[in-house]
């Protein structure tokens, strides 16, 4: 991964290597698609900006760190169009008149939904590009001003928005068949349109078939039926024909920096780090101590501002608060159940005594292997702790009921018969004691080389089972015996006084 990443560096990039599901679950779960974030909150976003850089420079110095970026909160470019009031009410117009010219000839405003058998395709109507592509042009936009007298308009077949020809009349829909809808040298009527303010008369001598005079104007048609699937037409303000007035008189266009994204979170902005390191080097609780450490030194934090670690950490955190729940209470449920089993604590202790001697196993394994502790470890420890146990209660069963025996027989007199008892019971039982611990190695030694999907999951939950089993097998089989001999000579001396 290392090479990998090397041989990926680019000018201006930065890159943070992971499984494409697996960040879609960190990205879902704690919103960072890394390993570890860093979230900035504050009331100001240059102010959260300053500290992300400053987190990016401090934290690329940590070892084990592949690539940090602050996501940048401000360089974002837009256009502002700030109308002049005074302006407006000089010429008559509304907020809504300049806006809606904004949203048209601008943005696009969607007039007519197209149906095509199962498809649903939006008309939006705006200026081509190369009429709004710069500020000069934007400003060139013309307004139309409400209100202008009817003559100034045009003649007869106007309506009263001004170049509306028929009221009610469908547009054209791309999925309509033009040759059912109208003919246009059937019935033809010129009606006559004002030219951008000017008076639009038709000109004598100029004519076209069907009896179409010609000029500055334009045709409508009468009203064809209505096309199927086609919905009514959407009304617009703006006014039609008339006087106009350009843009850039009544409103202030210009250019302006700002956040290309804002973000918030728990009533505050917010401001994203994200963090790529390398897990095979190091464990990421052990990073995240550390960047703490060093952020504290060598950053200043503002009142008003706080900074919280998540990702990946932010899910650590909250399983190891809830193994300090869950641990506790597995050891006292072994512990009840080992008491209600033996009937006695001292017998009970011995058996938990085998549970640091398999933590022994584990943890080497655990080295060996390189595994850093996981959710996936430390479930594999509190199910070793099951395993250590069964071991240990085979042992003391065996050992209980050498005792016995002998002590039934009066054999049980001084040190030497107590440990012959124990030979018994522990020398002359390691078959079934290995048969034990061999039953559960063959079901977990073949995922420390299984392959595949989980693979990884599998294989961190087996090696400390595995370590575990290995190591207290053996410590079982010499600690055990020699406590519990130890032990019973301490009653046989007790009895006698």
């Amino acid at each position: 991964m290392a090479e990998f990443d090397k041989a990926m560096k680019f000018p201006g990039w930065t890159n943070a290597w992971t499984m494409p599901i697996k960040t879609r679950i960190d990205m879902l779960s704690t919103g960072i698609r890394t390993p570890i974030g860093v979230k900035i909150f504050g009331h100001d976003l240059t102010e959260i900006e300053r500290i992300g850089m400053q987190l990016e420079q401090s934290l690329s110095k940590i070892p084990s760190t592949r690539s940090v970026y602050s996501d940048r909160n401000t360089g974002g470019y837009f256009i502002d169009i700030i109308p002049d009031r005074l302006a407006l009410a000089r010429y008559g117009l509304t907020m809504r008149d300049v806006e809606d010219v904004i949203e048209t000839a601008i943005g696009g405003m969607p007039i007519e939904v197209t149906i095509e058998g199962r498809e649903r395709y939006t008309i939006n109507v705006r200026y081509p590009r190369d009429l709004r592509d710069n500020i000069q042009h934007l400003k060139e936009i013309l307004v139309p001003i409400a209100g202008s007298p009817q003559s100034e308009m045009g003649g007869e077949g106007m309506s009263n928005e001004g170049g509306r020809a028929i009221e009610g009349e469908p547009p054209l829909l791309a999925g309509s068949n033009w040759a059912e809808v109208y003919n246009p040298w059937d019935n033809m009527q010129l009606v006559q349109m004002d030219n951008m303010g000017g008076g639009g008369g038709s000109k004598p001598g100029s004519s076209f078939p069907g009896g179409f005079s010609g000029g500055m104007g334009s045709t409508s048609m009468p009203a064809s039926p209505q096309m199927k699937g086609s919905s009514p037409p959407q009304g617009s303000s703006i006014p039609e024909g008339g006087r106009h007035i350009p843009l850039g008189q009544i409103a202030d266009i210009r250019i302006v920096t700002g956040p290309p994204m804002i973000k918030d979170e728990a009533g505050m902005l917010v401001g994203y780090v994200f963090v790529d390191m390398d897990q095979s080097q190091r464990d990421i609780g052990g990073y995240v101590q550390e960047a703490k450490r060093v952020v504290s030194e060598e950053i200043s934090i503002p009142s008003g501002y706080y900074l919280k670690w998540t990702g990946q950490y932010e899910l650590l955190e909250q399983m190891t608060k809830k193994m300090k729940v869950v641990v506790p209470i597995t050891l006292i449920m072994v512990i009840i159940l080992l008491y209600l089993n033996f009937r006695n604590i001292t017998e009970t202790l011995i058996v938990l005594a085998s549970v640091p001697f398999a933590l022994v196993g584990s943890i080497w394994l655990m080295y060996f292997l390189k595994y850093n502790f996981s959710t996936a470890t430390w479930v594999g420890i509190i199910a070793l702790v099951g395993l250590a146990t069964e071991t240990g209660i085979v042992m003391v069963l065996y050992l209980d009921h050498a005792y016995e025996r002998r002590k039934r027989a009066g054999k049980m007199r001084d040190l030497n018969d107590i440990i012959w008892a124990h030979m018994e019971g522990t020398v002359m039982r390691v078959r079934p004691k290995l048969m034990t611990v061999g039953t559960t190695m063959i079901g977990l030694v073949p995922l420390l080389w299984a392959q595949g999907t989980g693979a990884d999951v599998m294989k961190r939950i087996a090696a400390p089972m595995v370590g575990g089993l290995i190591s207290s097998t053996f410590l079982t089989l010499e600690i055990i015996p020699v406590v519990y001999t130890y032990w019973r000579y301490w009653q046989i001396k007790h009895e006698h006084k």
